[in-house]
């Protein structure tokens, strides 16, 4: 897609891939700047209300200008490609920079927070909820060092039109999900704050607050009242209790118990930094008794558990593409698993499961050419055939590499041809280029015969054949049944004077029977 014009962007270069689709480069030829744009997958215009989501929520978004957010500028559908234009930021995101370095210093953690909280503070305001809190989500700008939060192209605005964003449906990564997201619940604000709160346990400790086998099981610890993270504190010993509380607070199971906006978040940040407390201010910790009664009430949500499942596995459990690229995986057979293979990559085209099933189809395309060429002659030719049925969309190539094949075949035996010519001792050799047809037909010695009759008429009386020389760049293949091979012969005559002769002639050679032997005219003088 390199230098391809979507909107009014013209594509640079890619700058990453994830699940939401591919992120280029761009240079908005309006504007004459640098943008970011998101090219979401092919799988959403096979879903028109998904689309019409997309596009209502990213034009939301744009409404959002703030200095910590990237601000989408536009977003639009072009020839059934679906893109979002951003704000281009020169850097890196937390991620990276925490998988890179380790855990960020407690000051520096602090104050990343309090930027997205202002920025989330600012969202929120507008009744644009992110939905996707997380570290990949939050960008280091690398000239300034400003924090930025991107993605908000993806967002739901609180109160919008219940048939474009519906009750039911799960969006977020679930290593930073809040609990009525993994329930499928509305959300508001405070949703995102969970997610911040998760964000900041990543940040000051270098782990994630849960982890698990699958998402599933890790969207589930998020929703259960009674599972926990890791008190920070055990991870890092040296954390002040109060930032351990200002954690806890945000990533209450509970939206009540959690702080109520984000400017509440900000103003308990500031007083962090200014080492103050402020009893006025509402408690970061949950009172024990709070505890209690929320180990009391698990039971009884124990009993909606089964449907939490039902749910969380639907939303979370793989797509019809991964799911048969898995069952191509899973395959028995060599042939039925290319056969899978070629199926994903025709039923979901654009995807990434599609380009990992062309991946695969062609990794097994060149172990068996690979296996192919180390073979004799014969078995080669043979297990082009099976190529052919497992890869016809590689049929070209296979007819390329078995003409190949045959012309370094009559190549090699037109060499071994001319060795016995000129190796008296190997003459009797002659007989393996001779057709098998023609000594069933006229006998063995028949044949012989006639051969040295043919070579008389060639040396005369006590000649001999000192050299015969192929000229391989001149080999003609007819259909794949017949080749014709310039040759320069030189002879040696013994009578009636001693002298040298050479010849131009040519040889041909006729397949039959799985190999190349001499034809009806076999050696001549001319052609």
């Amino acid at each position: 897609m390199e230098n391809t014009l979507v909107g009014r962007c013209r594509l640079v270069r890619k700058i990453g891939q994830g699940g939401m689709g591919e992120v280029w480069l761009a240079r908005h030829e309006t504007l004459q700047k640098d943008v970011a744009v998101k090219i979401l997958p092919a799988d959403y215009a096979r879903h028109p209300e998904a689309v019409e989501r997309f596009l209502r929520e990213a034009r939301s978004a744009a409404r959002l200008e703030h200095p910590n957010v990237v601000q989408v500028l536009d977003a639009g559908s072009q020839d059934g490609t679906h893109y979002i234009v951003m704000q281009y930021v020169d850097g890196t995101d937390l991620e990276k920079i925490y998988r890179k370095k380790g855990k960020l210093s407690t000051a520096d953690a602090l104050a990343v927070a309090r930027r997205v909280a202002l920025a989330l503070g600012a969202a929120h305001k507008l009744g644009i909820v992110h939905r996707d809190i997380k570290p990949s989500n939050i960008l280091i700008a690398r000239k300034q060092g400003r924090v930025m939060v991107a993605d908000f192209g993806l967002a739901r605005e609180i109160g919008g039109d219940a048939g474009l964003t519906t009750e039911g449906s799960v969006m977020g990564t679930p290593h930073y999900l809040s609990p009525e997201q993994a329930r499928g619940e509305a959300v508001d604000g405070r949703s995102d704050l969970y997610s911040l709160g998760g964000t900041l346990y990543t940040l000051l400790s270098g782990a994630m607050p849960y982890t698990g086998a699958t998402p599933l099981s890790v969207a589930v610890k998020h929703a259960s009242p009674i599972d926990r993270p890791k008190p920070l504190r055990e991870i890092v010993p040296d954390l002040a209790p109060d930032v351990e509380a200002l954690v806890d607070k945000l990533m209450a199971k509970n939206v009540s118990e959690r702080f109520q906006s984000a400017e509440e978040v900000v103003a308990a940040l500031d007083r962090l930094k200014s080492g103050k407390s402020d009893p006025a201010a509402p408690a970061i910790s949950a009172e024990p008794a709070q505890r209690r009664r929320q180990l009391l009430i698990a039971a009884g949500i124990a009993a909606g558990t089964l449907l939490l499942l039902l749910v969380l596995g639907a939303a979370l459990s793989p797509g019809p593409a991964e799911k048969a690229f898995r069952g191509a995986v899973a395959a028995r057979t060599e042939e039925e698993r290319l056969a899978r293979y070629r199926e994903v990559a025709r039923s979901f085209p654009g995807t990434s499961w599609a380009a990992r099933a062309a991946e695969e189809m062609g990794r097994a395309f060149e172990r068996e050419v690979k296996a192919a060429r180390a073979l004799p002659f014969g078995e080669a030719v043979g297990r082009l055939e099976g190529l052919r049925s497992r890869h016809p969309e590689r049929a070209g190539e296979i007819d390329r590499m078995e003409d190949d094949l045959h012309r370094a075949r009559v190549v090699s035996r037109t060499e071994a041809f001319a060795g016995a010519l000129v190796n008296e001792r190997a003459r009797e050799a002659i007989r393996d280029f001779v057709p098998p047809e023609s000594i069933r037909k006229f006998g063995e010695q028949a044949v012989l015969g006639w051969m040295r009759v043919m070579f008389g008429l060639l040396l005369g009386r006590e000649g001999r054949f000192e050299a015969v020389k192929a000229d391989t760049a001149k080999l003609e293949m007819k259909r794949r049944d017949k080749a014709i091979l310039p040759v320069h012969i030189q002879i040696q005559r013994r009578f009636p004077k001693d002298e040298k002769q050479s010849h131009d002639g040519w040889l041909e050679w006729t397949w039959m029977e799985g190999d190349w032997y001499l034809g009806d005219r076999a050696i001549r003088n001319e052609r």
